[in-house]
């Protein structure tokens, strides 16, 4: 398989892949260079992509981190927050080539998380947003700030360099979601 030059990964639990308010498969058709994994656990990265020549060093995991995190990493950046920030120091000006997204209830995705050990070697990206989810009531997330998959990986995406910014992606499933209320 050839993998486009930037792309979002979506490791997907089995059983969100059958939620009617899943919205990976929007994502897919949505968003360019989209890939969808469905499934528990993948050897390493380079099989989950489906591509032997991705290196761990060119990807990143969007990961919720803590309140803690958070606070360290506003404070490194001392008001200029941008909207995806890392942890490691030493990372200058990182410009993923790959970004790896859970996709799954918060409990799926430690699931996901621990199933998948190659996933503590990446670079983890923590999206510093204050935007409430487009979902509203729809469903629930576990603390302020946390988004859906969708949200999380258009925003942290298009930070990142890997989509275009202001691709109008999150309209799209403002209007999806707008079909299903």
């Amino acid at each position: 398989m050839t993998t486009p030059h930037k792309f979002i990964l979506v490791l997907q639990h089995p059983r969100e892949a059958k939620h009617p308010l899943g919205t990976a498969r929007v994502l897919e058709e949505t968003v360019p260079g989209v890939i969808v994994r469905v499934g528990l656990s993948w050897p390493n990265l380079r099989r989950a992509v489906g591509d032997d020549t991705i290196k761990p060093s060119e990807c990143c995991v969007l990961h919720l981190g803590t309140q803690k995190d958070r606070e360290k990493l506003e404070a490194r950046y001392r008001g200029r927050v941008p909207l995806v920030g890392f942890l490691d120091d030493k990372l200058g000006d990182f410009e993923p080539r790959g970004l790896i997204v859970l996709d799954g209830t918060w409990q799926q995705a430690r699931t996901l998380w621990w199933r998948n050990a190659w996933l503590l070697k990446l670079r983890r990206a923590i999206l510093l947003s204050d935007r409430k989810s487009l979902y509203g009531r729809l469903r629930r997330e576990p603390r302020k700030g946390c988004l859906s998959t969708f949200e999380a990986s258009v925003l942290a995406a298009e930070s990142l360099g890997i989509v275009p910014e202001s691709s109008g992606f999150l309209e799209t499933l403002d209007r999806y979601l707008t079909e299903l209320r």
